[in-house]
């Protein structure tokens, strides 16, 4: 238990005491608290901003808290329901999200995440009004989390092995060959129903219909991140794991990516429903077989060998200039603009 803190809070510190160039968006974030930012900033924001301008260095104190809110509810997220806490970490930094990573990134999606994660685990756990709470800090804090919300219906649904076989290869087969583009369709629609609305998560929902979706993806490009975690739903499967919440919720999510594996939001906009991989894939090794847990074994150390392939090429670019990525590492001192 020890262990699984100080590793949480060592991840938390890292990605509240960043650099202005680690992370795309964290110098905007600085700006928020200097009181620079030009954009719209969102309501959800004012508390901390207001906390973090009462000490010096405020825009520190504001990614930290940033950091907090993510952070801590996961925290007791894992400590509650995972059966396998480390795995649970491990899962964070290294399946195909690399949710770890991208809260340097996109700091106000990881936030979240987290909530919408507990948000379902207080849902399983029948606390319904604080199910519903957090689900509505996840929403205020990025509107992208509104996917959430056929998941009561969904969550219905019977599977079988031979079910979600065809449903998997359906999705990547209607993924790489149609270039279904959901995302970008559902966006525009919504938006030109809801353009103009003072109403905060709408608004801030229609700035996302001014992105190009279509991103011209490979096919070894396409399947390098559709079949990690297809196979992870395939490896894990069990009868008694087939209709657990977390589990539906990781194979919905996969058929989000699938299908939307030529958008430019694909892995993000599936990111709240695969997040919950690390409750998923834990709890179900007390299902499986000897010779299931073989397979999950080197699972894990292609994810890890994947994991590694995606810092070097983070790496890569930071060191380039191309993009502001977390890799590698620079703190507010190292680098303070």
């Amino acid at each position: 238990g020890f262990m699984f803190f100080s590793v949480l809070i060592v991840m938390l510190l890292l990605c509240g005491l960043r650099g202005a160039q680690c992370g795309t968006d964290t110098f905007n974030y600085w700006r928020m608290a200097w009181g620079t930012y030009g954009g719209d900033i969102p309501f959800i924001y004012e508390p901390l901003l207001k906390f973090s301008r009462c000490f010096p260095l405020s825009h520190v104190v504001f990614c930290l808290c940033m950091a907090g809110l993510c952070y801590v509810p996961l925290m007791y997220i894992l400590n509650k329901y995972s059966d396998n806490k480390c795995l649970s970490v491990f899962l964070y930094m290294a399946t195909g999200g690399l949710f770890f990573l991208e809260g340097f990134n996109l700091a106000k999606q990881s936030v979240s995440l987290s909530f919408v994660l507990l948000a379902v685990a207080l849902y399983e756990d029948r606390k319904k009004l604080a199910s519903y709470i957090s689900y509505l800090f996840a929403i205020l804090f990025h509107p992208f989390a509104l996917l959430l919300l056929p998941l009561p219906l969904l969550s219905k649904i019977k599977f079988s092995k031979p079910r979600i076989v065809i449903i998997l290869g359906l999705s990547m087969f209607l993924g790489i060959v149609f270039s279904v583009v959901l995302m970008g369709d559902i966006i525009e629609k919504v938006t030109s129903v809801v353009g103009g609305s003072s109403f905060y998560i709408f608004n801030h929902l229609s700035k996302y219909s001014h992105y190009n979706y279509t991103y011209n993806v490979s096919f070894i490009g396409a399947m390098s991140h559709m079949l990690p975690m297809v196979i992870l739903c395939l490896i894990i499967y069990s009868n008694q794991i087939a209709n657990n919440l977390f589990y539906k919720m990781l194979l919905f999510g996969t058929v989000i990516l699938c299908l939307n594996i030529s958008s430019l939001f694909c892995e993000r906009t599936a990111a709240f429903y695969t997040i919950a991989v690390i409750i998923a894939y834990p709890n179900s090794l007390k299902y499986v077989t000897c010779k299931q847990r073989k397979r999950i074994r080197y699972f894990c150390i292609v994810l890890l060998a994947l994991y590694i392939y995606n810092m070097n090429a983070m790496q890569s670019l930071g060191r380039s200039g191309e993009l502001a990525t977390p890799i590698p590492y620079m703190s507010f001192i190292t680098s303070p603009f």
